[in-house]
């Protein structure tokens, strides 16, 4: 997790003080790895963010998860959470070295344009 600034003090979680945790966002339970290339690496036991927060909280606080897909439910999710985690970031689909160039000239790799 990266904070910028932490004014508020809202880190570390205070999850004795949080009835209701909201984790919105496509990758909070998602394994996400990396590429899927030459770096890719098949691990056994991963954890997402959601099932490590379902680890660590168990019972203590009740956990509502979206994916954040449609913007108005997420936003209801928000809304009645005391506490509301946004997991981003990108996938091996979204990036990687071959696809802005496949997409738009078509792989050119000789002039790499």
């Amino acid at each position: 997790m990266v904070l910028l600034k932490n004014n508020s003090n809202l880190l570390p979680l205070n999850i004795e003080n949080t009835k209701t945790l909201a984790i919105i966002g496509r990758l909070a339970d998602l394994k996400n790895t990396g590429d899927h290339g030459s770096s890719n690496v098949d691990q056994p036991n991963i954890v997402t963010p959601l099932q490590g927060f379902k680890n660590q909280i168990g019972d203590k606080t009740k956990i509502l998860f979206n994916n954040g897909k449609d913007l108005e439910s997420a936003q209801s999710v928000a809304q009645r959470a005391d506490t509301v985690v946004i997991v981003v970031g990108y996938t091996y689909k979204d990036e990687g070295e071959y696809f802005e160039l496949f997409f738009k000239n078509g792989g050119d790799r000789i002039n790499l344009v």
